[in-house]
């Protein structure tokens, strides 16, 4: 048995554990902040057997995973003409841990 501990963007979070359940697979979620960025994420703790492991992986990357969106950008000074372009940006990703789990209680 396998424990995935995954650590998205909190705005990911419901998608990807309504994707997860779906499929059958339980977990536990937990409000976290990062760290660096002071931001909210969302860490999702997901037990499984081993060879359900690499299922649920794709699923939290499909829901969670790095994606580009265009973002508006706003110049220095403003936009001139109340023109608002959008620039590509990189958002989301996850980061995924996989541990063995000793045991296992279910009380």
């Amino acid at each position: 048995m396998k424990m995935i501990t995954a650590i998205i963007e909190d705005r990911d979070g419901d998608r990807t554990i309504k994707s997860l359940n779906r499929e059958g697979f339980y977990c536990t979620k937990l409000a976290t902040t990062g760290g660096f960025l002071k931001k909210n994420n969302l860490t999702i703790l997901i037990g499984c057997e081993d060879e359900a492991v690499n299922s649920a992986i794709e699923i939290i990357k499909r829901e969670a995973g790095r994606r580009c969106e265009d973002r508006l950008y706003m110049a220095e000074g403003g936009n001139p003409k109340g023109i608002l372009p959008t620039v590509p940006t990189v958002v989301g990703g996850c980061t995924l841990f996989v541990t063995d789990v000793i045991q296992f209680i279910k009380a």
